[in-house]
């Protein structure tokens, strides 16, 4: 009972501590900690965790991870270049499947490829040593959670379970079917870009057939959740990304993560797709158009990094404001929402 209770508490151990593994850098953690708490917690829990354990011999790093016996998700890493996020989404257990895709073979051969390779040995070996141990004594660790079977051995196992990952070739969402993902997260691109691979950019040109299937892609795949990490920070930006997302009541943000890495916040949002009988209800009120910022300001655990990040940005535009004489109507909205924040 207390195994599951602790395990529950830090869900995201496994993941960091893979993380902190590949790439030996904290920093690198930091960052890809918030989508990986955002995407962990929202992702739908059917039964208790388990525990298992990640080792590495080389540096001693051992690691209680969580799965759940019955999950019915899967998450779209988009432009996962190195994986690192893939994989740590994959080792958090909290989804049946993570599948990494990049437009760039040789990112996915010298970085994603070889990282999972990398895990997966260590796990197998992991699993090994554990199965010899619980035979040498029986069986089982006293409640019934009996290691890896002889005839699971041929696999590399995680958990009761493979990894559940794999990684894909292709530009954007198209190496995904039609209702394969039921989130997606992309992280390290501009806000262009993602806007541009999530068929929501306003650029006018090109009509052509392909182009119209492509702007229809994102809802034919039918995914319900969205995990967005852009690494330019500051609110027109953001606002950029938002009001794009939110026009036409599509999407709808349901959380937020700040984290500041050296001297640059990332800001991690969380959208959810309005199914068509909710419409209705958010066309009048409040929830039509949340700005950036809308759950930092009142989360209890970002609200502190919220309030420097908010500060430093407010002090920016006020600046600007002051030497060009006139801001964007966005940078304005923003600015007039949070300057009377305490």
């Amino acid at each position: 009972m207390s195994k599951n209770k602790n395990a529950s508490i830090d869900i995201n151990a496994a993941a960091k501590q893979t993380i902190l593994l590949l790439a030996q850098k904290n920093k690198t953690w930091k960052r890809l900690s918030s989508i990986v708490d955002l995407a962990s917690s929202a992702s739908p829990l059917a039964s208790p965790p388990l525990t298992s354990t990640l080792t590495s011999p080389s540096t001693s790093v051992t690691t209680t991870t969580t799965t759940v016996t019955k999950k019915h998700s899967t998450i779209a890493d988009i432009g996962c270049d190195h994986g690192l996020l893939s994989i740590a989404l994959a080792v958090s257990g909290r989804y049946d499947k993570v599948i990494g895709i990049d437009v760039s073979s040789r990112a996915l051969e010298d970085g994603a490829l070889t990282f999972h390779r990398k895990v997966l040995d260590i796990l197998g070996r992991d699993n090994y040593s554990n199965d010899n141990d619980n035979q040498q004594n029986g069986g089982g660790d006293g409640d019934g959670d009996c290691g890896p079977n002889n005839n699971d051995k041929k696999n590399i196992l995680f958990g009761s379970s493979i990894l559940p990952l794999e990684f894909r070739l292709g530009d954007g969402l198209t190496p995904l079917r039609s209702g394969e993902a039921d989130a997606i997260c992309i992280a390290g691109m501009g806000v262009e870009s993602m806007l541009s691979i999530l068929n929501l950019t306003n650029e006018e040109g090109d009509d052509s057939d392909d182009d119209c299937n492509k702007n229809h892609y994102l809802k034919n795949l039918n995914c319900q959740t969205l995990y967005l990490q852009p690494p330019k920070n500051r609110p027109k930006h953001l606002m950029a990304l938002y009001k794009a997302l939110q026009e036409n009541n599509e999407w709808l943000l349901i959380d937020e993560r700040i984290v500041r890495v050296k001297k640059r916040w990332y800001v991690t949002c969380a959208f959810e797709r309005v199914i068509e009988a909710d419409r209705h209800c958010i066309e009048d009120n409040s929830a039509r158009f949340r700005l950036p910022g809308h759950f930092l300001s009142t989360n209890s655990n970002d609200k502190e990094e919220f309030r420097r990040y908010m500060q430093h940005h407010l002090d920016w535009l006020s600046n600007d404001l002051k030497i060009k004489g006139h801001l964007s109507e966005e940078e304005m909205l923003w600015m007039n929402q949070f300057k009377e924040v305490p």
